[in-house]
């Protein structure tokens, strides 16, 4: 029900033309972020077996930035979750729209500039807000409801895990060999794509089985992108006997 309802807002909203640039993140924006994270840590046992905890995330929209970290960061606290210190700050940096509706493994200008460097971690990631994530994907992906986006930040941590400790992961160690069988000329990135997939999957079949079976379906983009054989790779070993 809630998913179906985002994506009508969300449609409603692409129609009359949505204003990514000057979007304000709401209390629900945040919450959802947040459930992400709580849903990613209820899989650390499983996925991340050394932890997460090292890894930051930020989240921006039009006036503010968010950092959850379980560091200590010289900036205004606004509160906690998990363990986590939450701290918000504005910024007076213009919005790149095309930075509103997906998560990369990165911080933004806009929002080093507002945290301060030496607040930015080395392991951290960005999300936009789920709203305009929703109008984006509306019609585009599989990814247009509040599903995709939870497991979407299992992903991205994912790609920090690997980073940090992965490639003595067991389940990399048996991917590589296949993933160097594909004989892309970025391997690299491929099993960046096949490990966070994998853990993206995982925690779906277990929190979001509906979901799950769309992104088990899905095989959209070029048959020689990196997110594309990377999905194929994690499908093979999705069961931990492969």
């Amino acid at each position: 029900m809630i998913a179906a309802a985002c994506l009508q807002l969300a449609l409603a909203a692409s129609a009359a033309g949505f204003d990514y640039s000057s979007y304000r993140a709401t209390k629900a924006d945040v919450r959802t972020l947040e459930q992400g994270l709580s849903e990613a840590l209820k899989m650390e046992s499983e996925l991340f077996p050394q932890g997460i905890g090292g890894v930051d995330i930020v989240l921006y929209d039009s006036r503010h930035v968010w950092l959850w970290s379980r560091s200590q960061r010289s900036l205004p606290k606004i509160g906690g979750f998990k363990g986590y210190t939450v701290y918000k700050v504005e910024h007076s940096g213009v919005v790149d729209a095309r930075n509103m509706h997906g998560c990369r493994g990165s911080v933004s200008p806009l929002a080093e500039v507002a945290l301060g460097r030496e607040n930015v971690a080395e392991h951290v990631f960005e999300c936009s807000p789920q709203s305009p994530w929703a109008v984006y994907h509306a019609k585009r992906s599989i990814y247009s409801d509040r599903d995709g986006y939870l497991t979407t930040i299992t992903h991205e941590f994912g790609h920090q895990y690997l980073e940090q400790h992965g490639w003595n992961t067991p389940v990399v160690k048996r991917m590589w060999p296949e993933v160097r069988r594909l004989d892309h000329p970025k391997p690299y990135s491929v099993m960046g794509e096949a490990f966070a997939t994998w853990c993206e999957l995982r925690a779906a079949r277990k929190l979001h089985p509906a979901f799950f079976a769309k992104l088990k379906a899905d095989s959209s983009g070029p048959n020689r992108d990196p997110h594309v054989l990377g999905q194929k790779v994690a499908l093979k070993f999705l069961d931990p006997s492969r």
